[in-house]
């Protein structure tokens, strides 16, 4: 894979950080985000299966450098006692970022997005001279 001098510092940040938490002994935990990307003749269709997102979701999906860009978070909340006023209240909260290379030159202006459950499909047409 071709290194990009946009992303190489922040995959030798996250390589140091996973270094560290190892050393550490501390457990590694996090979404383990799938993403299968597809094309046709017109499109490139991205499936990104995110484990555990929040109904109140906050995603940020886009393409940048022929990359499909995906930024969220995903958790969860745990209550008992009244649901007004729980006498405990747990949230848990892991953030994520996935960059993952498109196979063809997309239109990103024309993207289009859908949720469905923990499941983010994205649309994107290739550019005219593309196919």
């Amino acid at each position: 894979m071709k290194e990009h001098p946009v992303f190489w510092p922040f995959d030798r940040f996250w390589t140091e950080v996973e270094q560290l938490i190892r050393r550490s002994r501390m457990p590694l935990q996090g979404p383990m985000i799938g993403v299968q990307v597809t094309e046709t003749d017109r499109e490139v269709i991205a499936v990104v299966e995110i484990p555990g997102l929040y109904r109140r979701h906050d995603l940020d999906v886009r393409v940048a450098e022929n990359r499909l860009m995906v930024r969220g978070g995903t958790g969860s909340e745990t209550r008992k006692g009244g649901e007004s006023r729980p006498s405990l209240l747990q949230r848990s909260e892991t953030y994520f970022f996935v960059a993952h290379p498109l196979p063809a030159p997309v239109d990103a202006s024309r993207m289009k997005t859908e949720l469905k459950e923990n499941t983010l499909i994205v649309r994107i047409p290739k550019r005219k001279n593309a196919y």
